[in-house]
């Protein structure tokens, strides 16, 4: 018998580097931070189509080249969360359940007003880090979003 199908709303961001003829070296991605609270963060953020062990932690961004990172899903018919991460202990996934206490402590602000989460790009020196945050919400007809807020240290794209 295999694994039962789970289908969800996923996530994705692209992870750019912005300057012309360059490449950010060993930058590693971390969902850093989210309001309301979750206690697991900061988490290493799971490369899409990354799917043999060991998940790259540290990636190569050229200019040009954008890398595509999977960040949030939930189960379609229900409220059950994901992160999908690279730094989950042999044996696990990259997919990783929330736990029913991670998921009541975010799920009244993701029907409100929404929750707010913050990744984090951090390159060998000299270049510098950057973060972009994401209002993440479930509107009234229980639509799952997650949309890019303005961020002091991001460019658009």
């Amino acid at each position: 018998m295999g694994r039962p199908i789970v289908t969800v709303t996923l996530y994705r961001v692209p992870l750019s580097n912005t300057v012309p003829g360059t490449k950010a070296i060993n930058v590693s991605i971390h969902l850093e931070e989210s309001a309301p609270p979750l206690n697991v963060l900061p988490v290493n953020i799971h490369r899409c189509h990354d799917d043999d062990r060991p998940y790259t932690k540290k990636h190569e961004v050229r200019h040009g080249e954008p890398i595509i990172l999977d960040v949030i899903a939930k189960q379609s018919d229900a409220d059950e969360f994901f992160l999908w991460r690279s730094d989950l202990p042999e044996g696990n996934a990259y997919i990783y359940p929330l736990s029913p206490p991670e998921r009541d402590a975010i799920v009244p602000a993701l029907r409100g007003e929404g929750m707010i989460v913050t990744l984090r790009a951090v390159p060998d020196p000299p270049a510098t880090f950057s973060e972009q945050s994401y209002k993440v919400l479930i509107d009234p007809t229980n639509k799952f979003s997650m949309e890019r807020l303005p961020s002091p240290t991001a460019t658009p794209p």
